[in-house]
């Protein structure tokens, strides 16, 4: 059932959907599955990115889908923006769980380093945590990122990452 105010709307059950999807169901599976959270859209992908061989949507959110041999092993999220805007979570492998095209970084530091801000382009997404050891983790999406952790009394360290759309796992922050 579409919202009032479609396309204003976002699709109410997509975190529910989300989670019940995993590797290895088939098509009819999924299917089932959506309608089961109120979207009949589930369709064959006429994708430009090239990867989804299926979408379902409702109002403006958006999986995309990748089945292979008839099984589902990707699957990413999106939300249209407006006519033309559309921003997507990284794809992710649902049979490793690993996301493609977006990288953890794991950043840890000494003592010294406890409560430092870590900002990704600009904004504050975390501090540095821990008992003795200090860490954080962040997840970049494939583009071009500058990570920066500063605190006072000590010179922030600033690292640019190149995160590339075949791009997965996690890469190292050292502070020293």
């Amino acid at each position: 059932m579409k919202c009032a105010t479609w396309p204003l709307c976002e699709w109410r059950n997509a975190k529910a959907f989300e989670q019940q999807l995993h590797c290895g169901m088939t098509t009819e599976e999924t299917r089932l599955i959506a309608e089961r959270h109120g979207s009949h859209s589930f369709r064959r992908a006429q994708d430009e990115f090239g990867w989804a061989t299926h979408a379902v949507n409702e109002g403006r959110t958006v999986f995309w889908l990748r089945f292979e041999n008839g099984l589902l092993v990707r699957m990413q999220q999106g939300t249209e923006h407006g006519l033309t805007g559309m921003s997507a979570a990284p794809i992710r492998d649902l049979c490793s769980g690993a996301f493609i095209g977006a990288v953890r970084i794991r950043i840890s530091g000494t003592a010294r380093w406890s409560n430092a801000r870590v900002s990704v382009d600009g904004s504050d997404v975390t501090q540095l945590r821990g008992a003795q050891s200090m860490s954080a983790t962040v997840t970049l999406d494939a583009g071009t990122h500058r990570v920066m952790i500063s605190k006072a009394g000590l010179t922030p360290v600033e690292s640019l990452f190149v995160i590339g759309r075949s791009d997965s796992g996690d890469r190292t922050l050292q502070l020293k």
